[in-house]
């Protein structure tokens, strides 16, 4: 299992839970990064049979016309981009290997269905 964030301390926390995980600190609005996170997974597993997005960023708890942009972009980035560049990299690798296949599961959140005051930036991507 590959296991990928922020946070290398977290991620070698949860591999102390199981055999032979695989971890990676990345940044997910980073192309090269995400690239470089699949690739690494492919040479030491050899293929790539599941992507599980659950990658998130709530920005401060704000009127949107008060939400400061860079926080508005990180927020956007992380939750919309993030996840749709680590689904094209995972569908790159699904298509080549051999057998063709795999699996993208996206998180999402309840705020869809029940969004909170505040929440609008963070809210708004996972409405769709």
């Amino acid at each position: 299992m590959g296991l990928a964030g922020r946070r290398a301390d977290a991620l070698d926390e949860t591999a102390k839970l199981g055999a032979n995980m695989l971890t990676m600190p990345t940044d997910i609005t980073d192309p090269q990064a995400v690239t470089a996170l699949f690739d690494k997974t492919v040479t030491e597993y050899g293929r790539l049979d599941l992507l599980f997005n659950n990658a998130g960023y709530n920005s401060p708890f704000l009127p949107l016309e008060d939400l400061p942009w860079d926080e508005l972009r990180t927020t956007l980035d992380i939750n919309i981009l993030g996840a749709m560049l680590c689904a094209g990299q995972a569908m790159r690798i699904m298509k080549a290997q051999n057998p063709r296949s795999g699996r993208i599961i996206n998180a999402g959140s309840q705020s869809a269905h029940m969004p909170r005051p505040l929440t609008a930036a963070y809210t708004k991507p996972h409405k769709e």
